[in-house]
């Protein structure tokens, strides 16, 4: 029983691959690309079809109404003096609180002092600032400048 249903099986896929492979003959009921009447006529006497027009029917370099625009020299504008604005920047601060950051249960400042980045725990210093305190919950520390003034810096609203 099991032989006839394997030689069953193999029947009905030799027929499958049969069909499939005599559907894929050119000739036979294939799908034919769109010819033109005109190019199929031509195929037929054996002449090559007249240039159709394949290119586009406009000048994409011309206007609407035939005339060439041609390239305009470039006119730079003039400025005067009263119309050039002074930009000025307003230097940056001396201390600048950038965050806080916890390490073996001991909080640290990560502070921006006169462009130079340093972390610092309470008491710590660096170029002549010392941290006084520090309180995370108010985004905040409060320093010692080299020349003994007493200043706090925040952190930036987000």
């Amino acid at each position: 029983m099991r032989r006839r249903a394997t030689f069953a099986l193999l029947a009905v896929a030799a027929l499958v691959l049969a069909a499939l492979a005599w559907s894929g003959r050119p000739g036979r009921n294939t799908v034919r690309p769109n010819v033109t009447p005109e190019a199929r006529a031509a195929q037929q006497t054996g002449a090559r079809p007249a240039e159709t027009s394949a290119l586009p029917t406009r000048d994409l370099f011309r206007f609407g109404d035939g005339q060439n625009a041609g390239a305009r020299p470039a006119q730079t504008p003039t400025l005067s003096p009263a119309a050039e604005a002074t930009v000025t920047t307003a230097p940056p601060p001396r201390v600048r609180l950038i965050g806080f950051v916890r390490t073996q249960r001991h909080l640290k400042a990560v502070v921006a002092l006169e462009g130079t980045v340093n972390v610092l725990g309470s008491g710590e210093e660096a170029g002549g600032f010392r941290i006084l305190e520090l309180d995370q919950d108010a985004g905040r520390a409060r320093l010692r400048t080299p020349e003994g003034d007493e200043i706090e810096a925040a952190l930036a609203p987000r």
